[in-house]
């Protein structure tokens, strides 16, 4: 009964690791396309003369990027679960030790 619980678990866990690499792979796909749109956007604009327009264009453009990113990641740091790590080895210097 453990084993098939154990089992269970595992192909739950690879089909979720399965799922956020995909998902990871079709945001850097998008991301990509979105930054070739917008720096494809600005070469038009600066070619038929509106130089100022295109500035603005790319600026606002990577500044939604940035944004955009910096919350999603800071998003996903909220979602890893706090692991705390014991290290009792002997050799640990930042173990303090009492004598």
């Amino acid at each position: 009964m453990a084993q098939l619980e154990q089992n269970h678990r595992h192909s739950s866990k690879l089909l979720e690791i399965e799922e956020q690499d995909r998902a990871t792979k079709l945001g850097r796909m998008f991301g990509l396309g979105l930054v070739a749109i917008i720096s494809l956007g600005t070469i038009i604009l600066v070619t038929l003369g509106s130089i100022l327009i295109g500035v603005l264009f790319a600026l606002c453009g990577f500044s939604c990027i940035t944004i955009v990113s910096y919350l999603s990641s800071k998003a996903y740091v909220k979602k890893e679960p706090n692991k705390v790590r014991y290290n009792n080895s002997p050799n640990n210097p930042s173990r303090s030790r009492t004598t």
